[in-house]
């Protein structure tokens, strides 16, 4: 029993010991949130409720949902809460793993950061606001981390290392260059992850608190939050995966996005950042999903659908055309298409089976 039990020892006290994790948790999974250190926000101070229909309870979709693995599902149309979904173990207030819809949300940090005049161009290279950035990264620009074009290794040994680190700022910096930047997309963690210190150097402030300052006191969260960390000693955020929300607030950021940059009124993304978001870029690439990745949204249909998606059947899709947001958010994938799910229930399709 001795070796057992030194072995429980180990893990147990170097649970943040990037090797530790990969042994212990090996791949991601929606109860991951327990096992990360984490940055936890409050609801806004001055929350702002999303109005609802007086019934948004549909049986027919509930039945439907919770035999395709959804935890939690919600559609909102013209501002308005239509239908809303949570399996039988999840709460309204309960937060989720957004797995990489993260990635959009720093990407709005992001904006956030350019419209205060902290970042003057995202042509910019890198190098110009980290200077000790590995040699080989010196062509990288910041478009290039948002449209992941950057050419950094993204194999399966790097995103799990990179998932799993305990020191990210160290893990980041010994990923190699696979091709010269804005050779060809190729989704890559990592690209995500570099914003995190980019915008912690050019701000001043840790990820976390300007996300909280700028972005979620503004929307008026109404229920708590949080944002992993890598470990409670470097405390770097998870950029590319690391955000738990409840469902109603995830809407939030959705909206803002829908709606150029406003919500509750207010300019809260500058609008000039979404334009450039959802407008395909100049010899834009498929990303071999019938979309277009720019900016860290997805364009399935120029003008129209945009989409932020996250492992596990993580969804965040938005339909400028009918002003429809649609949240699914899954314990796993499952057989279902989404996208032409969404689009049959914004047009009243026959779609239950």
């Amino acid at each position: 029993m001795k070796p057992l039990f030194y072995i429980f020892i180990f893990l147990t006290f170097t649970v943040c010991c990037t090797p530790c994790r990969i042994f212990t948790y090996n791949f991601p999974r929606t109860s991951d949130q327990q096992h990360f250190p984490r940055i936890y926000f409050p609801a806004s101070s001055i929350p702002h409720p999303i109005p609802s229909k007086h019934n948004s309870t549909i049986p027919s979709l509930n039945q439907f949902l919770q035999k395709h693995h959804t935890l939690a599902f919600l559609w909102i149309h013209n501002d308005t809460i239509q239908a809303e979904y949570y399996a039988p173990h999840v709460t309204t207030e309960q937060t989720l793993d957004l797995f990489s819809i993260s990635k959009s949300v720093v990407a709005a940090v992001l904006a956030i950061a350019w419209k205060e005049g902290y970042i003057s161009d995202i042509s910019d290279k890198l190098t110009h606001y980290i200077p000790d950035i590995p040699p080989a990264y010196q062509e990288i620009s910041l478009v290039n981390l948002l449209n992941m074009r950057c050419g950094i290794e993204a194999s399966w040994y790097t995103s799990t290392v990179l998932y799993h680190s305990s020191h990210l700022d160290k893990t980041l910096r010994n990923i190699p260059l696979r091709t010269f930047p804005d050779t060809r997309y190729e989704y890559c963690n990592a690209a995500t992850q570099w914003l995190i210190p980019l915008i912690e150097k050019t701000t001043g402030q840790k990820f976390t608190d300007y996300f909280y300052q700028k972005l979620w006191q503004p929307l008026g969260m109404e229920y708590p939050g949080n944002w992993s960390i890598d470990s409670p000693k470097y405390q770097t955020a998870r950029g590319f995966c690391g955000l738990s929300t409840s469902l109603r607030d995830l809407a939030k950021i959705g909206l803002c996005f829908l709606h150029e940059g406003y919500y509750g009124g207010k300019e809260i993304l500058p609008p000039a950042w979404i334009n450039k978001t959802f407008t395909l870029p100049p010899a834009s690439e498929q990303s071999g999903e019938e979309s277009v990745y720019n900016m860290h949204w997805r364009i399935l249909t120029p003008n129209e659908e945009f989409l932020a998606k996250g492992l596990l059947g993580q969804y965040l899709y938005l339909n400028k055309k009918d002003n429809d947001l649609i949240i699914r958010l899954g314990s796993k994938e499952s057989s279902v298409d989404w996208i032409p799910f969404f689009r049959q229930l914004i047009s009243g399709g026959s779609f239950f089976h």
